[in-house]
């Protein structure tokens, strides 16, 4: 039986694998040398070589027809692999279902359209609502109340309306729902998300949420002291994560390493580049941004059971999260079924993972908890205490402002 240890070495060769191979090759030439590798675990592959005996779906085509729609996956199309599936690679059908989640700003149009006020940007609104109608994508409303949670909590009655809203205007409904009816659904699917009897938000994203700002605020400080040396950066941000929260925060420590070498060219970064008297409420808008790419990373996860693949997709009419989604191009999902985890590979992470060898191979006690396989294994089952997050946060918070 393999060890967890073993498993997470042979994980770390996967990713390998993936990231050393160019997304113009073909899938075949990836998956087939490495059968016993890929063993157990499923794929969802980003590419833009059609030309496979697998599963594939065209993510270009979805998005033209549609612009308000944002693609997860960089590439103009996806590959599935599972086992099974290439057993049956004969047969071209993958059990496929896809989902959209909203950002407030589209979902709020859906409540100013059902009271009849005037939609904007009116054409992108009407294409939204005929693409979801044409093409049977279903509303995720868990990003949309993820956001709000704190104006619910202060009994604000916008997000309320605005998801009775969404249950009106579904244009998937089979029948016309009047306001008393949709009124009742939108409270029990709040209640189901959130438990608000007892003024719980769902626990997972709401600490990832408190992660990312907490890394963020740190990536953002460490950025205007160290003049833009980029392998500086990363050892200070990789010792920050292990310091403040005892764990190697991948994903983020990667949204950092976006910051220190390209946030000069890259406009989702442009107002905290420098101090200002804006940078705290700036920072807490992108963390909702890049908790958008794990919480479609999560949905993609949860309901890819039983060998089905599930395809999230976001709406949304901000610019800045379309540049967020440029800037974090993502190249492949990996479902491991048997720990149930999986993990979000970015297109460029393989330049990513040399800059930060290089960041902190001369370091050798920082090497040694970064590539010791049981350190790892400890890091990565340690739970993090909300209420210490919450101070760290206020404490970086508080030396930015005198900043």
């Amino acid at each position: 039986m393999e060890t967890e240890v073993a498993r997470g070495m042979r994980l770390e060769e996967v990713k390998r694998l993936i990231l050393s191979h160019h997304k113009h090759l073909s899938f075949n030439d990836l998956i087939e040398p490495n059968l016993t590798v890929f063993s157990e675990l499923r794929l969802m592959y980003s590419t833009n070589n059609i030309v496979s005996d697998f599963g594939y779906t065209s993510l270009h085509e979805i998005e033209t027809v549609c612009s308000s729609l944002k693609k997860f996956f960089e590439g103009s199309g996806l590959l599935f692999f599972s086992e099974d599936l290439y057993k049956k690679k004969e047969d071209n059908h993958i059990p496929l279902d896809y989902s959209l989640s909203l950002d407030s700003n589209v979902a709020e149009k859906f409540r100013i359209y059902e009271n009849g006020g005037k939609v904007e940007p009116k054409d992108k609104f009407e294409n939204l609502v005929w693409f979801i109608k044409k093409y049977q994508f279903t509303f995720d409303y868990g990003f949309f109340l993820l956001e709000n949670f704190e104006f619910i909590e202060q009994n604000n009655e916008r997000p309320f309306n605005t998801l009775r809203a969404l249950k009106r205007c579904n244009p998937l409904n089979t029948y016309p729902i009047d306001r008393e009816e949709a009124g009742k659904l939108a409270i029990q699917t709040m209640y189901n998300l959130y438990n608000l009897s007892g003024h719980e938000v769902n626990s997972y994203f709401w600490q990832r949420r408190k992660i990312l700002y907490l890394i963020l605020l740190g990536a953002i400080q460490i950025n205007w002291e160290t003049n833009g040396d980029v392998l500086l950066s990363l050892k200070r941000i990789v010792n920050f994560c292990l310091r403040k929260l005892g764990k190697f925060a991948n994903k983020e420590i990667y949204f950092a390493w976006k910051l220190f070498k390209y946030g000069n060219s890259l406009r989702f970064f442009d107002f905290v580049s420098q101090p200002s008297n804006k940078t705290l409420s700036r920072a807490k808008g992108m963390s909702w941004d890049l908790l958008a790419i794990e919480y479609q990373s999560s949905l993609a996860y949860n309901l890819s059971k039983d060998h089905n693949f599930f395809v999230p997709f976001f709406a949304s009419f901000d610019n800045r999260f379309i540049e967020l989604t440029r800037a974090c191009p993502i190249r492949c999902m990996l479902f491991d079924d048997i720990a149930q985890r999986a993990y979000t590979l970015f297109d460029d992470e393989l330049e990513f993972v040399l800059d930060l060898n290089d960041a902190i191979r001369t370091d050798n006690e920082l090497l040694c908890k970064f590539t010791d396989p049981q350190e790892r294994i400890r890091r990565s089952n340690l739970q993090l205490d909300n209420r210490q997050l919450n101070i760290q946060i206020a404490n970086l918070e508080e030396a930015i402002n005198n900043i």
